[in-house]
């Protein structure tokens, strides 16, 4: 896979330089979103706090133990253009929704 910067050369060469321009802040627009993405960190907010502790408590804690590094849950978090909607899943199959569309 050809890097970034060779891309942006070969398009350089191909078009005008006012667009060749117009292109590589785009480039680096869509780099910095997925910096962003990849630094994104999503916390439960107290509601959806009570519901997971309640769910694990009941049906998941009295099944296991937790893994060597303590996580035998996996969240999903999927944006949408109303809201995030976040669940989650454990190591013994059971799941939750935790997505508060009333928040939306």
């Amino acid at each position: 896979m050809r890097a970034e910067a060779e891309l942006i050369q070969i398009i350089k060469e191909r078009i005008d330089d006012p667009t060749a321009k117009q292109v590589e802040d785009l480039l680096d627009d869509h780099a910095e979103l997925e910096e962003l993405r990849r630094r994104t960190i999503f916390s439960l907010n107290e509601k959806r706090q009570a519901m997971y502790d309640e769910w694990y408590k009941h049906s998941c804690l009295r099944h296991h133990e937790a893994g060597a590094i303590g996580s035998s849950v996996t969240f999903t978090i999927t944006p949408t253009s109303l809201g995030l909607v976040i669940g989650a899943r454990c190591v013994c199959g059971s799941e939750i929704d935790l997505t508060c569309s009333e928040d939306w």
